[in-house]
C-alpha cells in the first residue's frame, strides 16, 4: 500500500491518503460504492474513531480534496471541499 500525505489548509491538519485499489486491510468502507460516487482515494481521518469509520472516501486533486462526509436521502455521497497542500 502506498500512502501519501496532504495538509488541509484551514486547520493545518495532516492526513494520509491512498488509492482505493491499495486500501489497507482494515479499510471498512464499500470501495465499489465510493468509486460509483466518484471517489478515487481513501483518507484516514481518525486514529481512534468512536461509532464511525476512521476512513473517508475522497477525490484528491492538486489543491483540493472532495471528501465524502455524509450520505444524502437518496443514498448519494455528500462531499465537503477541502483546500489542501501536498
Amino acid at each position: 500500500m502506498t500512502i501519501s500525505y496532504f495538509k488541509e489548509k484551514t486547520h493545518k491538519n495532516h492526513f494520509p491518503y491512498f488509492l482505493l485499489e491499495n486500501a489497507p486491510y482494515n479499510f471498512d468502507l464499500d470501495v465499489d460504492f465510493l468509486k460509483s460516487q466518484g471517489c478515487t482515494h481513501g483518507i484516514l481521518v481518525s486514529s481512534c474513531p468512536v461509532n464511525m469509520s476512521a476512513y473517508r472516501g475522497a477525490k484528491i486533486l492538486k489543491t483540493v480534496a472532495y471528501v465524502a462526509v455524509d450520505e444524502g436521502d437518496a443514498g448519494q455521497a455528500i462531499f465537503d471541499k477541502w483546500q489542501i497542500k501536498h
